[in-house]
């Protein structure tokens, strides 16, 4: 028997609804982690790339990514690990 079998309608509708309130806060929570390791990923990846310049390349990079249009505002292309 089930817990669930003892509980009215009205109960029912309560725990679905509490159940599902905590289902979007979770959520919520683990799309925060999958921001932050996105951001994690990318700067170990960035920061890999970094260190097998040789010290030539590393002065070019100023100038090819002012060519390049420069790096966009945060406002623009969101904050690292948020949402924003």
């Amino acid at each position: 028997m089930s817990k669930y079998d003892s509980m009215s309608i009205e109960k029912l509708e309560e725990e679905k609804t509490r159940l599902s309130a905590e289902k979007d806060k979770i959520l919520a929570e683990q799309l925060k982690i999958v921001a932050a390791m996105e951001s994690k990923t990318a700067e170990k990846t960035a920061r890999e790339k970094v260190e097998g310049m040789t010290n030539a390349e590393k002065k070019l990079v100023p100038q090819i990514l002012e060519e390049a249009g420069g790096i966009g505002s945060s406002e623009a292309v969101g904050e690292p690990g948020t949402d924003k």
